[in-house]
């Protein structure tokens, strides 16, 4: 059960990592697109004195960027300026995190080189930060140190079953069970004997008259 909550909340940082860089890229994204409009607002909220008018002052400072923003050109400008600093934005997010992620699952003796090592790169390469590399690549680590886990155990468990049974069939080699039995002959050594038939013709062949050769 332990196992399995730190899983889940290791799978939930992945998750988190992977939703801050999308949240961060597309803010930054639509703040390209309306920059001028922005702009404006804080311009006229900083140098425009408090009360009514400051608030007089945002909503014209504003229309003024508002206008300036449908000029051709210039919202996609601060779409591309917008998109190159959430990139970078996401890849800073996954080089400060994306480490501690790798540590956290060292220390749970989940961490599988052959997926973490993958995302890390990938997280590195600009669009791929749209990809949930480090969500999947978390759960595939999971998953697959939950499988070695599995089949050790039931390696040892066979092991630990078949050694007693081992020993017992080297307590009765065919040597000790003659032992046991006080045979003095070896048990390997044990011949079938002849039988009678065997035996009297045996003794009929040595009892024959040797003829002497003729002259």
């Amino acid at each position: 059960m332990r196992s399995i909550a730190s899983s889940l909340l290791l799978i939930l940082f992945a998750f988190i990592i992977d939703v801050l860089q999308w949240a961060v890229f597309w803010a930054f994204f639509i703040l390209g697109m309306v920059a001028p409009t922005a702009a404006g607002v804080v311009i006229g909220n900083q140098y425009c004195p408090d009360g009514v008018l400051n608030a007089a002052c945002q909503v014209v400072a504003g229309g003024i960027g508002f206008l300036i923003n449908l000029i051709p050109g210039v919202a996609e400008v601060g779409g591309a300026i917008g998109t190159a600093l959430g990139m970078a934005m996401g890849i800073v997010i996954g080089l400060m995190l994306g480490p501690v992620l790798c540590f956290l699952l060292v220390m749970a003796g989940k961490f599988r080189g052959r997926w973490m090592w993958p995302a890390f790169i990938g997280e590195m390469i600009p669009f791929i930060g749209f990809v949930p590399a480090w969500t999947a690549a978390t759960i595939m680590s999971v998953l697959n140190s939950t499988v070695e886990k599995n089949v050790k155990s039931v390696v040892k468990g066979a092991v630990r079953t078949a050694a007693p049974t081992t020993t017992l069939v080297g307590k009765y080699t065919p040597q000790r069970f003659a032992e046991q039995r006080g045979w003095k002959q070896p048990f390997s050594d044990i011949r079938p004997q002849e039988s009678l038939v065997g035996a009297a013709g045996r003794e009929k062949r040595e009892r024959a008259p040797v003829l002497s050769p003729r002259v």
